[in-house]
Parts: C-alpha cells; sequence; structure tokens
C-alpha cells in the first residue's frame, strides 16, 4: 500500500506539471487566429476605370479629371462636368458626364478570421446651380418649363472568395453625397403653378470603414476587396409650349486636386 501511494503521489506530481506546462499553449489556442492589418502600398492591387460624357442641344458634359488608381498611396479621385442652357427650340438641352473607378485590394487571412474593416477617407466637392431662370406658360390646358443641375457621388464594396466564388456583402453602407438644382413651372387643366430648389454645394470631408462578417476565412484561399467608386453630373432643360428664359443648369463633382481624393486607410482582418 505504501508503495502505491507513492506511485499515485508520484503520478499526481507529474499530472499537475503536464498541465501548467500545456496551460499557456490551451491559452494561445483560444486567443483565436492572428490579426493582419496591411496599409500602403498595396501589393498586387488594381484599378479599372471608365468614363463617359454626352451632349444635345446647347448642353455638353467634360470629364475634367479622367478617374485613376495610385496603388502606392491608395488614392482614387476623378472630377466631372455638365452643363446645359436654354435656345431656341429648348425642346430639350443637355450634357452629362460620369466617372468610375473599380478598385480590387488583394488580402491575407487565417484560417478562422472572421471580420473585415476596410477604412477610406473621402474628400470631395459637388456642386449644382440653374441661374435665374423663368418660363412664359403660352398653353393654361397644359404647358411647362425645367431645368436642373444634378451631381453626385457615391461607392461601395465587396469581399469576394476567389477560389469558389463567394460574395460578401458588407455590413454597411456609404450614403454618398449629392447636389441638386431645379426650376419647374406648368399649367394643368386651368391650374399653373411653379416650384424652385436653389444652387447648392457639398463640401464632403469624411471617413467610413466598410465592415464584413465572413464568419470564418480559411488561409488555403484567395481573397480580395473590390471598391468602385461613381460619380455622375447632370444638366437638362426642355420647354412644351412655353419659353424659357435665364436658365443656365450646370453640375460638377470634383474628388481630384489639392486636398480632393478617396484614400484606403487601412485594411484589416480579425
Amino acid at each position: 500500500m505504501g508503495g502505491w501511494g507513492l506511485k499515485g503521489a508520484t503520478c499526481g506530481i507529474v499530472g499537475v506539471a503536464l498541465l501548467l506546462l500545456l496551460s499557456p499553449a490551451a491559452q494561445a489556442t483560444s486567443a483565436g487566429p492572428a490579426h493582419i492589418t496591411i496599409k500602403a502600398p498595396y501589393t498586387g492591387s488594381t484599378g479599372y476605370r471608365s468614363s463617359s460624357s454626352s451632349s444635345a442641344g446647347c448642353g455638353s458634359g467634360t470629364i475634367v479629371r479622367a478617374p485613376f488608381f495610385h496603388p502606392k498611396a491608395g488614392g482614387v479621385g476623378f472630377s466631372v462636368r455638365a452643363h446645359a442652357s436654354a435656345c431656341p427650340p429648348s425642346y430639350g438641352d443637355s450634357g452629362g458626364a460620369s466617372a468610375s473607378e473599380l478598385v480590387t485590394v488583394p488580402i491575407p487571412a487565417t484560417t478562422g478570421n472572421n471580420i473585415v474593416h476596410a477604412k477610406w477617407s473621402i474628400d470631395a466637392s459637388l456642386r449644382s446651380t440653374i441661374g435665374a431662370a423663368t418660363c412664359l406658360l403660352t398653353n393654361a390646358s397644359y404647358s411647362d418649363c425645367y431645368s436642373t443641375g444634378y451631381a453626385n457621388l457615391y461607392g461601395y464594396a465587396y469581399l469576394v472568395d476567389m477560389t469558389n466564388g463567394t460574395y460578401y456583402v458588407p455590413d454597411n453602407y456609404w450614403a454618398g453625397a449629392y447636389a441638386e438644382s431645379s426650376f419647374y413651372a406648368y399649367c394643368y387643366a386651368g391650374n399653373c403653378s411653379s416650384a424652385v430648389t436653389g444652387n447648392a454645394h457639398v463640401a464632403l470631408a469624411s471617413s467610413f470603414d466598410w465592415t464584413f462578417h465572413a464568419h470564418g476565412l480559411v488561409a488555403s484561399h484567395s481573397y480580395v476587396l473590390e471598391f468602385s467608386w461613381y460619380a455622375d453630373a447632370y444638366a437638362y432643360d426642355y420647354t412644351y409650349l412655353a419659353t424659357l428664359t435665364g436658365a443656365s443648369e450646370s453640375a460638377a463633382v470634383a474628388m481630384a486636386g489639392p486636398g480632393l481624393g478617396a484614400t484606403l486607410e487601412s485594411i484589416t482582418v480579425r
């Protein structure tokens, strides 16, 4: 009995020692997968750009600055502008311009990573004007005049598993920004009215963090983040049985130039 007791005590001591040795490893395992943060330069990233413009009557659209992406700094930018003015016969004058930049950034992952954050800073300027428009309506049954300038900027993002083709949408969405000015006058069935939304300017200086809950990334898979930035400017006027004078519509989005642009500040995988 004495010998058995000694052996049992020895086994107990060895067991406690093993638990003490294993404890740090167990704690390390429970800490979860590693957190990964990447910043510029974004190795392997790509940019795809597109732009277009249109014109009709006394209107035109212009790509002021072609869209671009700079991988070394993570910067995206473009500038567009549109203008139109009423001229006879004023059935429709218009100008439009749009620009977009699609950015793709590969990201690493450790098996078990669940959340991806992509933080951007955005600095842009949006403007719209309509001038001092007046409308002479010549038919009480139905006639109208319309003049508008509209500028819009937005962006969205996806997380893509390139190995199996799975797309993850973000938990949150960037609201974007817009500026709109309009003049509308009309007569219908003997009732006439008008409405004006004045000139507008939006100076945008903000940051946004797109967040994805991927629920278990796999280290052996390839992942990319896709970001799409888009802007359009539109100016338009028309009349029907009416005369529009003083209308001079314009719209512009500037996200390039001194102090302007969108920059990918960091990506965090955890």
